[in-house]
């Protein structure tokens, strides 16, 4: 009824009565999400969500497995392409080789990183040589070396035909080949922790492993190896004993990772144990998921715990200034000036009576 008592009749119209409904609903939400965004400005403070963690692997490559027919160059050429499948240890690249040679080439024995695909040429009746300029090697303990300029390396691989006449190799160089991008998808640096020679405080080691399961593994291994060539000439030492060596692959059971060691490790002594724990567990913390590290040896685990804080000190960083001892003066390097600390100041006399060749700073 409108003002004057006299009646109207509208017909409905469904879809602008759709609309209206539509309009309310979105107006609604809204102001729902307008009331559920907003600041806070009173109540208690409370912990937000950790970020959420990317996988330790993020790409996956799946190369070709080889075809029926494929030729000599084919095959090697396969099995190249075939090093970015680090899955079930390297499982497709282990189909390019001869029943006789698959569970003896050794994959991780070496890693050579490239800037092209090498190329690939008949050397003979049954030998094909893939060439290439290598940037970096990646040893077997996961040491990371530059390669000045590009070298020209050559790989020779033999080949003979199966029963079913298709081509496999039948001897090839350990290692794999890798284009420098695929390297930095597959692989990442991890920290491991050796200790001064006074086993008083860790020191720091950057290994380069596939992000898989086995680098965890591999970096239990490389710790019974011992430190780099560098750091080893620097009195860099592990807490691992010599003779020790890893017995099988390190197990994980929730976020406990267990590594069994062989009966040699029997005969140390509890302190050694603990910096052996610490030194496991340390070098295990880019695996987020690792919340603790347990040792067994043959199987029987050993009832260890880390030492007292105080005993080793565990200090990832390091000062990028140096110090120096530059014309008679100790101090701190930064540019072309030597700035001396309290500390260093108050043993200046005393230095420059001793002509100094070189020194450490607590």
């Amino acid at each position: 009824t409108e003002p004057g008592g006299s009646e109207v009749t509208r017909a409905a119209n469904p879809r602008r009565a759709s609309r209206a409904i539509g309009a309310a609903i979105v107006v609604v939400a809204m102001f729902v999400l307008v009331g559920c965004a907003r600041i806070p400005t009173s109540g208690q403070v409370l912990a937000g969500e950790s970020e959420q963690q990317e996988s330790d692997q993020s790409y996956s490559f799946f190369p070709d497995a080889p075809r029926a027919g494929m030729s000599r160059e084919e095959i090697v050429e396969g099995f190249l392409d075939a090093g970015t499948g680090t899955q079930n240890d390297y499982e497709v690249a282990r189909e390019y080789l001869s029943d006789s040679f698959r569970q003896e080439w050794d994959p991780n024995a070496r890693i050579v990183i490239t800037a092209s695909v090498p190329d690939v040429a008949d050397a003979g009746p049954d030998r094909i040589e893939a060439s290439y300029k290598s940037s970096a090697t990646v040893d077997a303990d996961g040491l990371y070396s530059e390669l000045g300029g590009g070298a020209t390396e050559r790989l020779e691989f033999s080949l003979a035909q199966d029963a079913e006449g298709e081509w496999r190799i039948t001897e090839a160089p350990p290692g794999i080949v890798l284009l420098g991008q695929n390297f930095r998808s597959l692989f990442k640096s991890y920290t491991l922790y050796f200790y001064n020679d006074t086993l008083s405080r860790l020191v720091p080691d950057v290994r380069w492993f596939d992000a898989q399961q086995t680098a965890m593994t591999r970096i239990a291994r490389a710790l019974v190896n011992g430190p780099a060539p560098w750091l080893a000439e620097g009195k860099v030492v592990s807490a691992i004993p010599s003779g020790v060596s890893l017995l099988g692959a390190v197990t994980v059971e929730g976020d406990v990772a267990d590594v069994d060691f062989s009966s040699s490790l029997s005969s140390t002594s509890p302190d050694q144990y603990s910096r052996m724990l610490l030194q496991l567990t340390e070098s295990f913390a880019d695996f987020e998921s690792i919340t603790s590290v347990t040792m067994s040896i043959t199987g029987v685990p050993i009832d260890q715990e880390l030492p007292p804080d105080n005993d080793v000190v565990v200090n990832r960083q390091v000062t990028s200034t140096p110090l120096v001892y530059k014309g008679g003066k100790l101090g701190f390097h930064s540019g072309t000036n030597v700035t001396a600390s309290e500390e260093t100041a108050a043993l200046q006399g005393a230095i420059a009576s001793l002509s100094p060749q070189r020194g450490a700073y607590s």
